[in-house]
């Protein structure tokens, strides 16, 4: 029944790129495609899942929020994105200046730890120590630290605003090469934990905003823009096969398998807790405590549910939503999310805070292939800045023309 992921998102992709080529939206259903055919492979090749746990049900309800969620967001970055208006240079300075200096704290907090991280001849047992809170014992926070959070949270912002603003003047300066420097936060910050997210999100980030902006750079730019890009982007790939090498090569089936099931197992985990979690576990305490007031943090979620399996495994974002809150809640959440973006779309100019929230909107759903990541007090502090900031440069840039 996982067959019908990979055509649904086959339609969907084919439909899209027949329209509009190969820009920001398809590449999100892309990649939700290439998810999909994970899955299959998963379970009909590998053979490591039990097919008959597979709910058509589940699916159907998966396929039906991603619809709900994903169409508003498609149809804006489809027709919208190549119209926004930026504020002025100076005050469109003032943000890019915030994300460089935030992203050097993370450089400053990173980097010492990544280098005792990678100290261990066995990478895996930097994984360990680090999953029971031993890796930096002797790291005690501080603003730098906080700071250098808040910086790793502005990765896909660095870099999108780097394409958008490339796009625009064809040329580079100091601050676009820092912004292009600065988006690599995530990754850093990532390394310290001897972690594969930071890669695999940066990459993704990167080619979400390179097909964005494709058309506009021109053939010449692109190539440039890709050279440019080869060199970190090996870096980034040896990097992580070396984690991953580290941590599932001893492993049975190998590498191979641990990539296909990391970019694969959400769709199955879906199914599998469909029946369990329909009424939810924490009512939205999990991913929205800045609404319910109280942070709920379940890291093992079988000491509060019963399975024969680890429930702390990927299930995208709309599982993350279900297992959560259950199926009404996060219908009632899909369906109003469709609702606010779509009128959001038509009542509002094309501005950069317009685009930013479609932005985090966009980080929500790429991410979202393997769970949903901002449930951090920190990250939701970042977002919420951002956006303020974006609306303040936004509100000045209109003044400073009146006058």
């Amino acid at each position: 029944m996982l067959i019908l992921y990979v055509i649904f998102f086959l339609v969907w992709f084919c439909v899209n790129y027949k329209r509009y080529g190969m820009n920001g939206s398809s590449f999100l259903l892309l990649l939700f495609l290439v998810s999909s055919i994970s899955s299959l492979a998963l379970l009909y090749y590998y053979k490591t899942y039990d097919s008959d746990r597979i709910s058509v049900t589940a699916i159907l309800f998966h396929i039906t929020c991603y619809t709900l969620f994903f169409f508003p967001a498609i149809n804006f970055a489809n027709k919208n994105i190549k119209s926004i208006q930026l504020p002025s240079e100076r005050n469109l300075n003032i943000i890019l200046y915030l994300i460089i200096v935030l992203s050097l704290c993370t450089y400053v907090s990173s980097i010492p730890k990544i280098a005792h991280a990678f100290s261990f001849s066995n990478l895996s047992e930097a994984r360990k120590l680090h999953n029971t809170g031993e890796l930096s014992e002797d790291n005690s926070g501080g603003i730098i630290d906080y700071l250098g959070g808040i910086g790793q949270g502005l990765s896909f912002y660095a870099l999108f605003l780097f394409f958008l603003i490339f796009s625009k003047k064809r040329k580079l300066n100091l601050i676009l090469i820092l912004l292009f420097l600065s988006s690599f936060a995530i990754v850093l910050s990532n390394m310290t934990m001897m972690g594969r997210d930071g890669i695999v999100r940066w990459i993704l980030f990167f080619l979400f905003s390179y097909f964005c902006f494709k058309k506009s750079l021109g053939a010449k730019f692109s190539q440039q823009l890709v050279r440019y890009s080869i060199i970190p982007g090996v870096i980034l790939l040896y990097i992580f096969y070396l984690i991953s090498d580290s941590r599932f090569g001893e492993k049975d089936l190998g590498v191979e398998y641990s990539l296909i099931d990391y970019l694969g197992q959400s769709n199955i985990y879906f199914s599998y807790g469909f029946n369990q979690f329909m009424d939810g576990v924490a009512g939205g305490a999990i991913n929205f405590s800045f609404i319910t007031g109280d942070r709920v943090s379940l890291n093992n979620l079988n000491e509060f549910v019963y399975a024969n399996y680890h429930l702390n495994t990927f299930s995208s974002f709309v599982g993350s939503f279900y297992f959560d809150m259950g199926l009404v809640a996060t219908f009632v959440l899909a369906i109003c999310t469709y609702l606010f973006l779509s009128i959001y779309r038509l009542i509002k100019k094309n501005d950069l805070t317009k685009l930013v929230v479609y932005l985090v909107v966009f980080e929500v759903y790429i991410l979202g292939v393997f769970y949903y990541m901002f449930y951090g007090p920190t990250k939701v502090n970042t977002i919420a800045l951002l956006i303020i900031l974006t609306w303040v440069t936004v509100f000045n840039s209109k003044v400073s023309l009146k006058k």
